[in-house]
């Protein structure tokens, strides 16, 4: 009974600080969608990368021994050559990375 007020109060604030937020609501051919990202085809962006892993149990290239054998090395993103648009390097455990300069407009060049 001691806390009952204090739970009842932060319950409160925590439904009054909740709210739908309108702004990201995009709307295309007379929908809504209610997401601010859109997927963008490999064949418009030019980026065809697939993070191919393959355990081996003779060594410690698999799962059972190293946990986060499939997350992969990482994505890079940055303006690696100065030129004001954010660039992608992807790169894996087991295959080649790749390095794509934006050319503007979410088109990509592999430069690897």
């Amino acid at each position: 009974m001691k806390y009952l007020f204090q739970i009842l109060l932060i319950s409160l604030i925590t439904l009054l600080g909740c709210k739908n937020d309108t702004d990201y609501i995009v709307e295309k051919d007379d929908s809504k969608i209610y997401s601010v990202f859109e997927k963008i085809e490999s064949s418009y962006s030019n980026i065809d990368f697939i993070n191919k892993t393959k355990p081996n149990f003779d060594n410690k290239a698999n799962l059972f021994d190293y946990d986060y054998f499939y997350n992969s090395s990482g994505v890079y993103i940055a303006d690696f050559n100065n030129d004001g648009l954010k660039d992608i390097i992807l790169s894996t455990n087991q295959t080649n990375n790749k390095i794509y300069v934006n050319k503007g407009d979410l088109i990509f060049e592999d430069i690897t």
